[in-house]
């Protein structure tokens, strides 16, 4: 579904893929999810940055055993930030360069994969739209979300996460259960690997600040 208005947006978002599909050479990481797994395509001629800090997440295993702690159905999936064993996001919290602003930065789309500017969460919390974002980018350039890839598999998966509400500070997702009769702790990231990236690049963050504490 494109949103009235984003016709032009979305006819360029073709092209690039065209492209992309031709060059085929963009890193891709396969999350594996209590619901299953899914496959994403990062964006690195975009958003170099942020793709180098995801894979080097990826890669040290820091999306293992995190949850989607913000679900709403037809609209995104939220997560990768809080643990699912102490509820509390990483120690070495971080912010990386917000890449929303460049040129040719993307546009967000059904399937679109966001990181989130937060200021604790600017680094490893990430969105995956389900529907177009009727809401449109936010007026302040600060919070913009990076668009650095896309769904190319297994976009059902994400469709199924358990719809929630936001995550209550303190508690862990099984101890919502106690707190809530009926309800079921939250769906979790059981793992994620890298299944491609380019050859003779270093993935590693470009951090903004130090850590967040």
């Amino acid at each position: 579904n494109i949103l009235p208005g984003y016709e032009m947006f979305w006819a360029e978002e073709l092209e690039i893929r065209k492209t992309e599909a031709a060059a085929d050479d963009l890193p891709r990481v396969e999350i594996e999810t209590s619901k299953g797994k899914f496959v994403v395509e990062l964006f690195e001629n975009e958003a170099p940055h942020t793709v180098g800090n995801f894979i080097s997440l990826v890669e040290s295993g820091v999306y293992s055993n995190r949850f989607f702690h913000l679900v709403f159905r037809g609209f995104r999936a939220q997560g990768g930030v809080y643990s699912s064993k102490t509820g509390k996001p990483p120690a070495d919290s971080y912010r990386i360069v917000n890449e929303a602003n460049a040129e040719n930065a993307r546009i967000a789309f059904r399937g679109s994969i966001v990181m989130t500017p937060m200021p604790q969460s600017g680094a490893t919390e990430f969105a995956i739209y389900t529907a177009p974002n009727a809401y449109g980018p936010p007026e302040d350039p600060e919070l913009k979300e990076t668009v650095f890839g896309r769904v190319i598999s297994g976009m059902g998966v994400v469709e199924a996460l358990k719809v929630n509400v936001r995550f209550k500070e303190g508690t862990t997702a099984t101890e919502r259960v106690n707190n809530r009769e009926g309800d079921m702790p939250d769906d979790i990231i059981i793992a994620a690997k890298v299944l491609r990236k380019r050859p003779n690049v270093d993935y590693k963050p470009k951090k903004k600040e130090s850590a967040v504490k």
